[in-house]
């Protein structure tokens, strides 16, 4: 966010949108590449250390294998296919891009691995670095007019990020007892597919839907700037997420760990996490909706959508807020295939509504993302009730 306001006051529109176009479009295809492994191991690597008498442990190290060898063929994918097919005609180096995809990816499993530790203290130290990495390079980017240069600045972050997160995991749990616990490499990566599979899905159907409802606003008439308007609503849709969100990545170990409470502990743990959730998106988009104005204001003129385009996508945030902590405890209970359904009729919704919006000459973006946040967060609840979860 630092970033993009920092690079609205010195970009064009059209620069600003090909910075915006490149991170949406680095994130969504690392998630393709990273095949609903960031999940499962956040799932297994939180079993280490409290594994229950004769229990094996999930095979790791045939894990993180998996999840580099996808980093390099979607690395090596990128590289080689026609450019044009991705940048929608903006200025998107495609090796940098492709870059940026394998810096991603490889970062998948050991970010996920964090989590599942709950080495949240060492991990934000990296953050730190990395992020300040990101904000050095906007200001040089900024200063020469350059948006290749920002681009660059993510994709240094990402390698460092992952480097700093790798070493922390190893130190943890050790290098030996990561590699040395696949019997069998066919029956573990049967293992691992087996729940990386729906995750797979979707991490591609989630990853996707801020993309493509993306593509569809640069078919509007406002074309490079509306898609600048609608990358800055959703730098706050995802700001006002970010606690809810450490929330649910906290509450999958945790319930993980607990799976042998009693069904009236792991309700309440659960319900103390969807309060949590909504309470932090809720307080953050108030005072979000309250300075609207003068964050608009930030970002130069040309931007300034007032408070109630801001407050279309804070909105949307709070309705779903609960659904990814609710989404997590479903699939923290073996629920993923229940999760891959609820999310493939999420990203239907979102889709639609973002066609109608168009076809009526509007533009698609804060509705959108409200009317799939309704839907998600309602089946949500209804398919952990249905489970005994809440």
């Amino acid at each position: 966010m630092l970033s993009a306001i920092i690079l609205t006051r010195s970009l064009d529109p059209h620069a600003f949108a090909s910075y915006s176009y490149f991170q949406l479009t680095v994130s969504m295809l690392s998630a393709y590449a990273a095949m609903g492994l960031g999940v499962t191991s956040s799932r297994y690597f939180s079993e280490v250390g409290h594994e229950r008498s004769g229990q094996e442990l999930f095979p790791l190290g045939v894990l993180w294998g998996l999840s580099i060898l996808f980093a390099l063929a979607a690395f090596i994918f990128l590289i080689l296919m026609p450019g044009r097919w991705l940048s929608a005609g903006l200025l998107i180096p495609q090796w940098l891009l492709a870059l940026g995809v394998l810096a991603l990816t490889l970062e998948i499993v050991p970010g996920g691995a964090i989590l599942g530790l709950e080495k949240y203290k060492q991990a934000s130290l990296i953050s730190v670095f990395s992020g300040g990495l990101m904000i050095l390079g906007a200001c040089v980017a900024s200063r020469n007019a350059t948006p290749s240069i920002a681009m660059g600045s993510i994709v240094l972050a990402a390698f460092l990020q992952g480097v700093g997160e790798t070493f922390i995991v190893i130190r943890a749990v050790g290098w030996r007892r990561i590699a040395t616990r696949a019997h069998s490499i066919g029956s573990s990566i049967g293992r691992v597919l087996v729940f990386a599979g729906p995750m797979l899905l979707v991490s591609l159907m989630a990853a996707s839907g801020s993309w493509l409802l993306g593509r569809l606003i640069l078919l509007t008439p406002g074309g490079a700037h509306a898609f600048a308007m609608y990358s800055i609503g959703l730098q706050w849709f995802a700001f006002v997420l970010v606690l809810p969100g450490m929330v649910s990545r906290v509450l999958l170990p945790r319930v993980v760990r607990n799976a042998n409470a009693s069904v009236e502990e792991q309700r309440a743990l659960i319900w103390q996490g969807i309060r949590m959730a909504g309470t932090t998106a809720l307080v953050v988009a108030l005072i979000g909706l309250i300075l609207a104005p003068e964050i608009m204001k930030i970002y130069g003129a040309q931007y300034d959508g007032g408070r109630w385009f801001l407050g279309g996508y804070l909105l949307a945030a709070v309705l779903i807020a609960p659904a990814n902590t609710i989404g997590n405890a479903i699939v923290a209970s073996n629920g993923q295939k229940q999760w891959l359904g609820l999310t493939a009729v999420w990203l239907g919704v979102l889709i639609s509504v973002g066609v109608i919006m168009l076809l009526l000459g509007g533009v698609p973006g804060s509705m959108a993302l409200a009317g799939a946040a309704v839907v998600q967060t309602t089946l949500a609840f209804y398919i952990a009730r249905s489970r005994n979860l809440i």
